[in-house]
């Protein structure tokens, strides 16, 4: 993704705004399975490491992060999965960003400055309102999630 004007913005691939973050995932299976086949949760480009050892009926050999895809596509699996975001900030300085996107809300974090985001994708796909002193229990439970990144970051 880039920043082509959106957020007022012109500069690439930086921060954490869905124009940066959300890109399309195809996958193709030989022949004719789960040909058509759509699925519009959310999922991270992580997860095709163990979806195809699943497909292929394979064992992994070293240890990976990210979950098989596969029940998606037999329908068995329904539900958006969470995702950290790490990233660099638009703003001056360019320091980390940090963030969680997860049932439909997404939480956004300058490490440096401090200064949070939190915006209901679903309600504000354009993420011009911040949330942030509206939703105290979310953010509590997004802030300690992202909590370990973070320290890492800092």
């Amino acid at each position: 993704g880039q920043m082509l004007g959106e957020q007022v913005r012109f500069h690439g691939a930086t921060g954490l705004f869905d124009e940066v973050i959300r890109v399309p995932l195809f996958l193709r299976y030989p022949g004719e399975k789960y040909q058509g086949t759509t699925v519009s949760e959310q999922v991270r480009h992580y997860d095709v490491y163990p979806t195809l050892l699943e497909q292929l009926d394979l064992i992994a050999v070293t240890e990976h992060e990210g979950s098989a895809l596969n029940g998606y596509l037999r329908g068995e699996m329904t539900g958006s999965m969470w995702c950290v975001l790490i990233g660099e900030s638009p703003f001056d300085g360019g320091g980390p960003m940090l963030g969680l996107r997860h049932q439909g809300f997404k939480y956004q974090v300058d490490v440096t400055t401090g200064e949070e985001w939190l915006f209901d994708v679903g309600e504000d796909p354009k993420e011009s309102e911040n949330l942030v002193s509206g939703q105290t229990e979310l953010l509590d439970q997004v802030r300690s999630i992202v909590a370990p990144d973070r320290a890492r970051l800092e």
